[in-house]
């Protein structure tokens, strides 16, 4: 296998408004596309990926099957996918995860994902067990492997500053929660430092927990005197424009991880911010 280009170790992994995931690079050699029998465009399929993995920091990595994941946008939701391990194509393959990296070490292995079959594109992340990203890949073209490196040459155009961020059991206009659950009021600016609009759909701009995805529950998803207090979505940003406001969220109580994430249509992280430093508890 060839030397992997290095790259720079740059700043900390998370800046607040922005991403930079350079503790691990992820290299992709291949992808085998296998069919599972259905020949629908919504049937899943299995993507066998050809990595190289190489630990760009200064401490040993432990990645599992959990480690390497692809956020994925289909069907007007978001979705994380880990790998599957119960789908092999012989006995001989020789798998990625699990693996431990000293600094500087990296290894080359196989992953396979169970996709949607109408999704095109892929991005994927190495992260630790608390949702500290800690490399990235995107794939422009999963049906043939074409790939884009997440260097200086893709763009991340969208930058996100959150003002505040409150929680709460109730909300005026809104009935009692179920179960526990809380209503999140994050006050954002987003701006597009972009030369073409931006287009954020709700499912771009998402909570992140250790439970999954949550996605904004104001807007269209309301009455009108509730939704008339917060952001629309899609909401359409000219380039040097921010826009300003609140968006609702219903969260599950109990979580530790509390990640607000902003990504493009490519659903490639721009911004990730962590909401536990300023989430305010109010205990109506």
């Amino acid at each position: 296998m060839g030397t992997l280009d290095r790259v720079d170790q740059g700043s900390p992994v998370q800046v607040v408004g922005s991403s930079r995931f350079d503790i691990v690079y992820i290299a992709l050699h291949n992808i085998t596309v296998l069919s599972q029998g259905q020949t629908s465009e919504s049937a899943s399929k299995l993507y066998v990926l050809d990595l190289s993995l190489r630990n760009d920091g200064r401490r040993a990595l432990s990645l599992g099957n959990l480690s390497l994941v692809t956020l994925i946008s289909y069907s007007d939701r978001g979705e994380i996918f880990s790998p599957h391990t119960r789908y092999l194509q012989n006995g001989n393959e020789d798998l990625l995860l699990p693996c431990t990296l000293a600094p500087g070490q990296e290894k080359r292995g196989t992953v396979t994902y169970e996709i949607p079959g109408s999704v095109k594109s892929m991005a994927l992340y190495a992260k630790s067990p608390n949702w500290t990203f800690l490399g990235e890949l995107f794939i422009p073209d999963i049906s043939n492997g074409s790939q884009s490196s997440l260097g200086a040459e893709y763009p991340k155009n969208i930058g996100m500053t959150p003002h505040s961020a409150v929680r709460s059991g109730t909300l005026l206009g809104m009935g009692p929660l179920a179960s526990g659950n809380k209503f999140a009021v994050i006050n954002v600016s987003i701006t597009n430092h972009g030369t073409a609009d931006a287009r954020i759909k709700r499912e771009n701009l998402f909570i992140l927990t250790e439970r999954g995805i949550t996605l904004e529950h104001g807007g269209e998803r309301e009455e009108e005197e509730v939704a008339r207090q917060f952001l629309r979505f899609p909401l359409v940003i000219q380039p040097g424009e921010t826009r300003t406001g609140p968006i609702l969220y219903i969260v599950s109580p109990g979580t530790r991880v509390n990640k607000l994430v902003l990504t493009d249509r490519n659903f490639v992280i721009n911004s990730i911010v962590d909401l536990n430093s300023i989430y305010r508890y109010e205990l109506v």
